[in-house]
């Protein structure tokens, strides 16, 4: 499939279980193929939508909650577009934020799986189209 923009998003869950319940909502997605390589400490997939009249592709990076993979992490953050955060914990979500905006220029937070789409496509409209 073709596209005209492709971004690249990185997702860092809170805990487990949002890793878990992203990963899950992602894969169910009707329009995703995802590709789970021999990546350490995250999962890769990509995703095409449209978006007012252009085909945009995410490169979506979901980042394992867990300190061991953070110094590897960074590397697959760095030249990405778009940071989102996912959880409710205020002071763990607000530590997350601090370290990927030292890496992300735009960091984004939700509390459920579903507002992942909505949140990019807002954000792609608002800043690049």
């Amino acid at each position: 499939m073709t596209y005209d923009s492709l971004f690249k998003i990185v997702i860092k869950p809170q805990d487990e279980k949002y890793y878990t319940e992203i990963k899950d909502y992602i894969n169910e997605y009707e329009n995703l193929m995802s590709n789970n390589g021999n990546i350490v400490g995250t999962d890769f997939a990509t995703l095409t939508q449209n978006i007012e009249g252009h085909s945009v592709k995410y490169q979506i990076w979901i980042l394992y909650p867990d300190e061991r993979f953070k110094e590897m992490q960074e590397g697959y953050a760095r030249g990405g577009h778009i940071g989102i955060i996912i959880g409710d914990n205020a002071d763990k979500v607000d530590e997350m934020a601090s370290d990927l905006t030292k890496i992300l220029k735009e960091v984004k937070l939700i509390k459920k799986p579903e507002e992942l789409l909505d949140v990019l496509r807002e954000s792609i409209k608002q800043n690049y189209f």
